[in-house]
């Protein structure tokens, strides 16, 4: 079950759509023209693909819990648990879809992003530098990123029928996990 769920995920739209908003996104870091800003980008570029695993697991793991769907039968060949760990297994797709875009993001980092303004006007001096990097942990923050979202997503397709309310809180996970990438800058 567990090949097959990530056969699903491998071949279905979400993986591949929030790859590729992930891919775009790296590719547009230096666009912004404020100091900080293709910093922050870096650490949350993979904020759409963290959506997708969420949807994706979402859709994988409350496969069982529709709507329109009879309850599953006690007789079934393999546990609710077992059902659901082989899910979990499947959604594994994730993670080096993650590691992948999170390299590709420092290939596109170059020799590292402006961060600070050189002025003494007023008040101290700052400190302007073009090669600011983030830290391994800020890297890590992608790749935990998606992980979380995926695990997330899975809890809410257990719990929640409808897929409104599971891409909707897709979104609140994203911007809650995605955007606290200030607590490491």
């Amino acid at each position: 079950l567990a090949a097959i769920e990530a056969r699903r995920h491998v071949t279905g739209v979400t993986l591949w759509l929030g790859l590729a908003v992930t891919v775009w996104w790296a590719t547009n870091l230096h666009a912004d023209d404020w100091q900080g800003a293709a910093y922050g980008a870096a650490t949350m570029a993979t904020a759409p693909l963290a959506m997708a695993a969420f949807v994706g697991m979402a859709q994988s793991v409350g496969r069982d819990h529709r709507v329109d769907a009879p309850p599953l039968a006690e007789a079934a060949p393999m546990s609710d648990a077992a059902r659901n760990g082989a899910r979990l297994l499947g959604g594994v797709v994730y993670l080096p879809a993650a590691i992948v875009a999170t390299a590709a993001l420092r290939v596109a980092a170059g020799d590292g992003f402006w961060v600070g303004d050189a002025s003494c006007y007023p008040g101290p001096c700052f400190v302007r530098t073009d090669t600011a990097m983030p830290s391994t942990a800020e890297w890590a923050q992608n790749v935990l990123t998606v992980a979380v979202a995926g695990a997330a997503g899975a809890a809410a397709g257990r719990s929640l029928r409808r897929k409104a309310p599971v891409c909707i809180g897709a979104c609140v996970v994203v911007f809650l996990v995605g955007g606290s990438s200030w607590m490491w800058q």
